[in-house]
């Protein structure tokens, strides 16, 4: 009868290690591949742009594989541009124009040819782009955030200027944990299995343009149920 009664009182924190265990042996793929730029935008009369990318050898290639360790992350643990945790998919990649480019030649940073679960289309799965080692944008997989249409999703709020000076880019994404504190407390929300085998695969384009500024507006649609995915 005691023993019932332990078990009974720890229960939720029993369930909700349950959890935490099935995902860390069934977590997500993620594939990121940095890709060649794509000209958009730009006027026939201007010169062709442009761009040389290259990546930091000693944090990743070309492309970037995460395999059962995107597990759901604390967001202050996500602390930038330096962050180690294998639970942080982490691609780095410089840009930097050829001196032949138009003066007024710009750019956007994208995810495209993007094959994402629509599981994994929710405010809890984010993103953050930082450049030479600012915070340039964040956002999550959410349609109320982003419908990603033509299966591209924007990085950058507003294009960059591309001159010969090499930027230094660095693309974060995880799954944010939706229990903080008293694991006991909040069972009803901590269920992020609906996260298990599930693939997100995008590539990291460099959008080339000629044209003058202009601010992004993203389309927005109402939020997926993860469960019935609609």
């Amino acid at each position: 009868m005691k023993r019932s009664k332990i078990f009974t009182k720890n229960m939720n924190f029993f369930m909700a290690m349950l959890i935490v265990i099935i995902l860390s042996v069934l977590g997500i793929t993620l594939a990121i591949t940095i890709a060649s730029s794509k000209n958009i935008g730009i006027k026939t009369t201007a010169a062709p742009i442009d761009v040389i990318i290259t990546y930091d050898n000693s944090v990743n290639g070309s492309s970037v594989v995460s395999v059962n360790n995107l597990l759901p992350i604390n967001d202050s643990m996500v602390t930038g541009v330096n962050v180690a945790d294998s639970r942080v998919l982490k691609v780095k990649f410089a840009v930097a124009g050829v001196s032949s480019n138009p003066k007024n030649s710009i750019y956007d940073i994208a995810l495209r040819d993007l094959v994402v679960d629509c599981q994994l289309k929710t405010e809890e799965v984010k993103w953050r782009l930082y450049k030479n080692g600012s915070l340039l944008s964040s956002g999550n997989l959410s349609p109320t955030f982003d419908t990603m249409e033509n299966n591209r999703l924007v990085l950058t709020e507003i294009q960059q200027d591309l001159t010969t000076t090499k930027d230094e880019y660095v693309f974060l994404l995880w799954i944010s944990e939706n229990c903080i504190g008293d694991i006991s407390s909040c069972l009803n929300n901590i269920d992020q299995s609906v996260y298990l085998n599930r693939t997100f695969t995008g590539n990291i384009k460099v959008e080339l343009s000629s044209k003058t500024k202009k601010k992004l507006e993203r389309p927005t649609s109402a939020a997926i149920d993860p469960t019935t995915c609609s």
